[in-house]
């Protein structure tokens, strides 16, 4: 056996469990919404979240729309 030990995996990042309402600001896409609201998680994770949780079809969305989104 050898003598040297495995460094531990890096703990994943993942969405935030905390919800709260957003608004979408003029010009914004779903992506740059999951990075504001939810800062160092993963975008395409808040992304997917964001669109469960708001039955979205697809990633577009109107200025000025109120979403329950992960924030941190």
């Amino acid at each position: 056996q050898s003598g040297a030990q495995r460094s531990a995996a890096p703990t994943p990042v993942s969405c935030p469990d905390l919800l709260a309402v957003v608004h979408v600001n003029a010009g914004e896409t779903l992506e740059q919404l999951a990075g504001r609201v939810a800062p160092g998680a993963p975008v395409d994770q808040t992304v997917e979240r964001i669109r469960d949780l708001n039955k979205l079809d697809s990633v577009s969305v109107n200025a000025g729309r109120t979403l329950i989104a992960p924030v941190s």
